[in-house]
C-alpha cells in the first residue's frame, strides 16, 4: 500500500534539483517498482494525477506546480537548446517577453511541439554543424548567448518563421555586441543569409 501524503513529501523534497521535473523512470526509481510492474505503477500514478500531486505534460514526463519549463525542454531533449525570445526578451534586446512557452533549438531531424494547459515547448531544428558556437551553460540548462539568439531569430524568420516583434525595428541593436555577431555569422555559408542579417543591423540602427 503506497501512502500518497509521502509520496507527495518526497516529491516535494526533490523537486528543488529536479525543477519541479520527474520522468517515468525517475518515479519507477523513487516508487521502488521495477518496469515489469507496470501496471501497478500506473495505478498510482493515475492517483498521483487525480489528486493533483503530479501532472502530465507529455508521454513520460510528469511535473510539480510551479515547475521549470526550460527544465522540462531539456529534459525532453537533452541535445536542444533555449533561444529566440526567451534569450532576447530577458535580455531586453526586444520588448517581448516568451511567457509560459520555451522555443528550443535541436540538431534532431524533425520539428515537434509540446503544448498543454501548463506550457507549450517548440523545437525548431538545425544543422549540427551549426550548434557548436554561440551556447553556453547555465547550471544545467544550455542556452544561447544574446547574439546567437539574434540569429537564430534572423535564420528561422528566413525560414517561414514569425515572431510577435519587428525585426527591421524592433530590436535594441545597442544591447548586443555586433562584433561577435559577425564573427559568428561566418560559420554561416550562405551569401544572402550574410548580407541579410547585414541589413537588419543597418536597419535597426537607423531607428
Amino acid at each position: 500500500m503506497y501512502n500518497l501524503i509521502e509520496i507527495d513529501r518526497e516529491l516535494e523534497r526533490l523537486s528543488p534539483e529536479m525543477g519541479g521535473v520527474f520522468t517515468r523512470t525517475d518515479l519507477l526509481v523513487l516508487l521502488d517498482i521495477s518496469e515489469d510492474s507496470s501496471s501497478k505503477f500506473d495505478r498510482i500514478l493515475a492517483q498521483l494525477i487525480k489528486n493533483k500531486i503530479l501532472y502530465r505534460f507529455c508521454r513520460g514526463f510528469y511535473v510539480r506546480d510551479n515547475f521549470d519549463l526550460a527544465v522540462l525542454s531539456q529534459k525532453i531533449d537533452p541535445e536542444s537548446y533555449i533561444s529566440f525570445t526567451n534569450v532576447l526578451g530577458n535580455a531586453c534586446v526586444v520588448g517581448q517577453v516568451a511567457g509560459n512557452s520555451i522555443i528550443a533549438v535541436s540538431p534532431r531531424s524533425r520539428p515537434r511541439n509540446f503544448s498543454c494547459s501548463l506550457g507549450r515547448i517548440k523545437y525548431v531544428t538545425i544543422d549540427s554543424k551549426l550548434m557548436d558556437f554561440g551556447i553556453e551553460q547555465k547550471g544545467n540548462l544550455w542556452v544561447a548567448e544574446k547574439e546567437r539568439a539574434f540569429l537564430d531569430v534572423l535564420y528561422f524568420y528566413k525560414k517561414g518563421m514569425k515572431f510577435n516583434f519587428n525585426i527591421y525595428s524592433d530590436v535594441n541593436i545597442d544591447q548586443i555586441n555586433i562584433e561577435k555577431v559577425l564573427t559568428y555569422l561566418k560559420k554561416y555559408k550562405n551569401p544572402n543569409f550574410v548580407g541579410f542579417v547585414r541589413s537588419v543591423i543597418n536597419e535597426n540602427r537607423k531607428v
